[in-house]
C-alpha cells in the first residue's frame, strides 16, 4: 500500500467513529440505549472495529514513513560524511 492508501483509509475510519460516536450519543438522549439494547451493542461494536483498524493502518503508515526515510538515508551519497 501506498502511504495516501493509508491516509485515505485513515481519514474514512475517522468518518465511520464520527458518525458511530453520534449516534450513539443520539441513542442515549432518546433513551433508546434501553429499548434497542441489541442495536446499541452493536454501535459499540462497530465503534470499537472502526477505532482498531484505524489505529492498525495508523501504525503501518508510521512504518511506511520510517522505512522509506531509512532508505532514503542508506541511498544518500554526501561527500562530506
Amino acid at each position: 500500500m501506498q502511504d495516501h492508501d493509508y491516509r485515505r483509509l485513515i481519514a474514512q475510519l475517522q468518518g465511520v467513529i464520527n458518525d458511530t460516536v453520534k449516534t450513539i450519543d443520539d441513542f442515549e438522549a432518546r433513551g433508546m440505549n434501553g429499548e434497542m439494547q441489541a442495536e446499541y451493542e452493536q454501535l459499540h461494536a462497530i465503534l470499537q472495529k472502526a477505532t482498531a483498524d484505524q489505529r492498525r493502518y495508523q501504525h503501518a503508515l508510521l512504518e511506511s514513513v520510517r522505512n522509506q526515510s531509512s532508505e532514503d538515508e542508506q541511498g544518500r551519497t554526501d561527500p562530506e560524511i
